[in-house]
């Protein structure tokens, strides 16, 4: 399991999350008029695991003058963030937090757009705001902050657009959901239909490579891959994440089955990559496997889930937009001819 991104579902605005900073751009491409700052009631408030929710009203923002409301937020997390948010070689982090802020109102005019930014203790503006330059009558604002730290945020209201016909009052709500991404119990299975169950490998089976210890200071886990091998008699599924390509042979006896994990890594592709690829062909069984080396890729394939390896040849694949890309067929004919 892993960090979600949020989706707010009661908002029907045609909004998007766009980083707080451009927001500021927009606000300063827009009307200009002086944006004088009220007191909220109350001016400030703490949201920790005590006291994750916490709610306030902003003094009337907009208006014809732009005026424009502050409220100081303050973070305390269970422990320090270097603790909290330590690095976990499964999961990224030990946790993960939310800082959510929804603001709503209640003047549907198109002009009352309201916009909510914040800034850290140093001035840097941080998180992510619902936009919209046009009220369509939803009235609500939704402001996110993932892993916020120990410190004061401020939180200011304002117009989206600078003015509006009249100044108008909003209320907000602040809620502080912090979660143990290293202790999250595997969800249950539906009483009908396909379920899932989540296997771990091993990772005395995966001991950091030379490349992961000297070149990136941690684990190259990131974007792995996955494919299982239909034919009968084998049922393996493989695996790719970084370096290492593991192989995973259910015994289905038992309930959940139970896998016997093997590091079936190629020589040539477990030393040094940039971006790692796997692909087993549902047709054939065949794993292919790749490692971006720059301009090129190290590419093999096996058709025995990784017993033995066949090399590809030298600089197979170049990068493309981001890295070299795998693919199995059978792909769509042309002109009639099967591909």
């Amino acid at each position: 399991m892993g960090r979600a991104r949020f989706t707010t579902g009661t908002a029907r605005l045609a909004r998007v999350l766009v980083p707080a900073l451009l927001l500021t751009v927009a606000l300063q491409a827009g009307p200009a008029g002086p944006r004088s700052a009220r007191a909220a009631t109350p001016t400030s408030g703490t949201v920790s695991a005590a006291t994750p929710t916490i709610s306030w009203d902003f003094a009337p923002v907009g208006g014809p003058a732009g005026d424009s409301d502050a409220f100081a937020l303050t973070v305390q997390l269970p422990d320090t963030a270097a603790n909290f948010y330590a690095p976990d070689v499964r999961q990224g982090s030990t946790h993960a937090a939310l800082l959510q802020v929804t603001m709503t109102w209640t003047d549907s005019s198109a002009d009352q757009t309201l916009f909510l930014g914040a800034t850290n203790a140093s001035g840097s503006s941080v998180g992510d705001d619902t936009l919209a330059t046009t009220n369509d009558g939803s009235n609500i604002n939704t402001f996110q902050l993932q892993d916020p730290t120990n410190q004061t945020y401020t939180l200011t209201a304002s117009n989206a657009v600078c003015c509006s016909h009249a100044a108008i009052p909003a209320h907000a709500v602040a809620n502080l959901q912090l979660i143990d991404l290293a202790n999250q119990a595997q969800p249950p299975n539906p009483t009908s239909g396909p379920g899932f169950s989540n296997y771990h490998i091993p990772l005395s089976l995966m001991p950091a490579r030379p490349e992961e210890t000297t070149v990136l200071g941690g684990r190259a886990f990131g974007e792995p891959s996955i494919g299982v091998d239909p034919r009968v008699g084998h049922d393996q599924v493989m695996y790719q994440a970084g370096l290492y390509t593991i192989r995973a042979t259910f015994n289905d006896a038992t309930a959940p089955a139970t896998p016997t994990f093997t590091d079936v890594s190629f020589p040539v592709s477990d030393t040094v990559s940039e971006d790692a690829i796997l692909d087993v062909d549902r047709n054939t069984g065949r794993t292919f496997a790749s490692q971006l080396l720059g301009a090129c890729s190290a590419g093999t394939f096996s058709d025995n889930d990784g017993g033995s390896w066949t090399p590809s040849q030298t600089c197979q694949i170049p990068a493309g937009v981001d890295h070299q890309t795998i693919g199995a067929g059978a792909f769509h004919a042309i002109n009639g001819i099967p591909v």
